[in-house]
């Protein structure tokens, strides 16, 4: 399983139990699973970030100035902002 963290200046928000990790970086779609290899970039300004999970899925919109970091099977979200869309 993953674990991904969304920090901002104003708040920080961590799920686990995460199955995949998909997001839109500047350069394009990306889906991130279990094992993979390291990874840092930017993100698309006021893309969404899905994290699918056993039992659904949790969409973030992220804001400006956004970067992703992946290693040893966390995710690292690095944000001015971000809110929650939907709750499974």
């Amino acid at each position: 399983m993953l674990k991904c963290t969304f920090t901002s200046p104003l708040e920080k928000h961590e799920e686990s139990g995460i199955t995949g990790i998909f997001l839109r970086t500047v350069e394009g779609d990306i889906g991130i699973l279990r094992d993979h290899i390291p990874i840092v970039t930017a993100l698309k300004a006021g893309s969404h970030v899905r994290l699918k999970k056993d039992i659904g899925e949790l969409r973030f919109r992220i804001g400006e100035n956004s970067f992703f970091k992946f290693d040893q099977n966390e995710g690292f979200i690095l944000t001015g902002s971000y809110s929650l869309e939907n709750d499974y």
